[in-house]
């Protein structure tokens, strides 16, 4: 039996799967895949080699609260008005990077941080909604309406 020092390795062999690319060619959408993939590789990556910063983040309303972390991390961090108006963010207290803390403070606030590979800025947006896909779309029923109801039937004697 052969031993695997990667725990993702083992568990790939004994499910016998071949490869991560032998799953992903069987899936839908392989393509996005590989580039989510891509992608979290690259958050991580980015996120290891961001040097640690001290952060002494209280409560506060976001405009407030993003000012500081932009000062405390060093970063521009972009947002529109209206987007951080009326949110509160959390407390933020230690040794972080930027990205962890940034993802602290906003969590649960409806708002995201995204980061800009090239520049280290920061654009603050608003959260998807997981519902707003999910959401029933309306479409023409075979039942009358209210405005159906309020005209009578036509008939050859009422045009």
């Amino acid at each position: 039996m052969t031993k695997y020092l990667n725990p993702a390795c083992a568990l790939l062999a004994r499910l016998r799967v071949a490869s991560f690319f032998s799953v992903v060619r069987r899936m839908p959408f392989p393509g996005a895949v590989a580039a989510l993939l891509g992608f979290m590789l690259a958050s991580a990556a980015l996120a290891a080699d961001a040097p640690r910063k001290s952060f002494d983040l209280a409560p506060d309303v976001a405009e407030r609260a993003l000012k500081k972390f932009s000062l405390q991390s060093g970063r521009e961090v972009l947002f529109a008005t209206e987007t951080a108006g009326g949110v509160r963010t959390n407390e933020v207290k230690g040794d972080y990077a930027p990205q962890e803390a940034a993802d602290k403070l906003l969590a649960g606030t409806g708002l995201v941080a995204v980061p800009n590979i090239k520049t280290g800025a920061f654009t603050i947006g608003r959260a998807p909604d997981p519902n707003d896909q999910r959401a029933a779309q309306k479409t023409p029923g075979d039942r009358p309406t209210s405005q159906d109801r309020a005209r009578p039937p036509k008939t050859p004697t009422n045009p």
